[in-house]
């Protein structure tokens, strides 16, 4: 938690405290991931209906959504919870793996939506499952989950840039 928030991709409350067990929003999430990522496009300008360019994750989710990595969508409901499925997806996608190796065997395997996305954070060693072998897709993560998450990718990958990224989805 101490090094997530030393790199810059999470921030405590005004209280001082980071509220660990907290569960992360969609709004936290792009913007975790943006900043992971390292975000260079703040030209794109969202057509999603409740989101404002004044939003404070604005300019993340202008990059994310750029990219093709979250939809363009009507509605983006920042402040929802992410699911697991979606914020494995989302950070799978960053990676320049097409064709995992391995077959998902999580007991929980057949609720999961992003297969391929899951499976490289999988091989990747990111995702492991819990002592149950499952993934539990739909449920929500929190704040303490996700800097594990992310000080896992940061300190054992390199992150490509949206250049890179968008070379690659084509």
């Amino acid at each position: 938690i101490e090094y997530t928030s030393n790199l810059g991709y999470f921030t405590g409350y005004q209280d001082g405290t980071f509220k660990p067990n907290k569960k992360i929003t969609r709004a936290e999430f792009v913007t975790i991931l943006a900043k992971l990522k390292g975000f260079d496009n703040e030209d794109y300008i969202l057509s999603m209906q409740d989101v404002k360019q004044s939003d404070w994750y604005a300019i993340y989710l202008n990059d994310l959504v750029s990219l093709g990595l979250v939809k363009n969508g009507i509605y983006f409901d920042a402040s929802s919870l992410i699911t697991r499925d979606e914020a494995f997806g989302l950070l799978g996608q960053l990676f320049p793996y097409k064709n995992p190796q391995e077959i998902l065997t999580f007991a929980d395997a057949s609720s999961i939506k992003r297969t391929r996305d899951i499976t490289v954070l999988k091989e990747m060693g990111i995702v492991n499952g819990d002592n149950n072998n499952m993934v539990n897709p739909q449920g929500p993560l929190t704040r303490a989950e996700v800097a594990s998450l992310i000080s896992v990718s940061y300190t054992h990958l390199t992150l490509p840039t949206n250049r890179e990224v968008d070379k690659r989805r084509r």
